[in-house]
């Protein structure tokens, strides 16, 4: 009886956390639609005057993309062993970022929300340092095609160095700036402050046009 009791546990468990996913990406669908609003509703303000199309790619330094004058802001928490974040960056961020921060509608913000363990803020410690090099966009997405479950071994000191590589990073100046530790306080403030605004989960996206 215990037995089958929890297998009956672990499957409510199971079917709980897949109904969690489904929601958050349900959501995160439904932040999309809301830009695509505000940029209709903007564009009308403005008499039809079409935003002048932003040239990203000179852009990927920091955690920004997108034209400094687009009209509409969209601020990204994410944390990088949050598997529905992973699906999100692939499917409506992806879109977000071809159809509206390609085109100078949108600015794109990323924050750290790193709350799933030791494994998150280390994660985001390694991609504070590949953005000194300018790649941060490169590592993040790095990041999320190795992410591997939570706190498992998958965003380890040796794994997160071998990824520098593999964005493109200067190896031996990420690896000082991760030794360091410059970002920890950083990262854990970060936190913070994403609990001061209400963020609760991830991804969670704020829009701000």
């Amino acid at each position: 009886m215990a037995k089958l009791a929890n297998a009956k546990n672990q499957r409510a468990a199971k079917t709980a956390r897949e109904r969690r996913k489904k929601l958050m990406l349900l959501a995160s669908a439904a932040a999309v639609a809301a830009v695509a609003v505000l940029i209709v509703l903007g564009s009308a303000l403005r008499g039809g005057d079409e935003t002048e199309v932003a040239d990203t790619a000179a852009q990927r330094e920091g955690r920004v993309l997108g034209s400094p004058t687009a009209p509409v802001v969209v601020t990204a928490w994410e944390d990088f062993q949050c598997p529905v974040c992973k699906a999100a960056n692939q499917s409506v961020i992806a879109s977000l970022i071809k159809d509206y921060v390609e085109t100078g509608k949108v600015r794109l913000e990323y924050r750290n929300f790193a709350f799933l363990g030791e494994e998150s803020a280390r994660a985001a410690e390694a991609a504070e340092c590949s953005a000194e090099q300018g790649k941060f966009w490169e590592y993040h997405d790095v990041l999320f095609s190795r992410q591997s479950g939570e706190n498992r071994g998958a965003f380890n000191k040796d794994r997160l160095k071998g990824f520098a590589q593999e964005a493109g990073l200067d190896a031996g100046a990420f690896s000082t700036c991760f030794d360091s530790g410059r970002y920890k306080s950083a990262i854990e403030d970060e936190r913070k402050e994403g609990q001061e605004v209400g963020v609760q989960g991830t991804p969670t996206l704020f829009i701000d046009g």
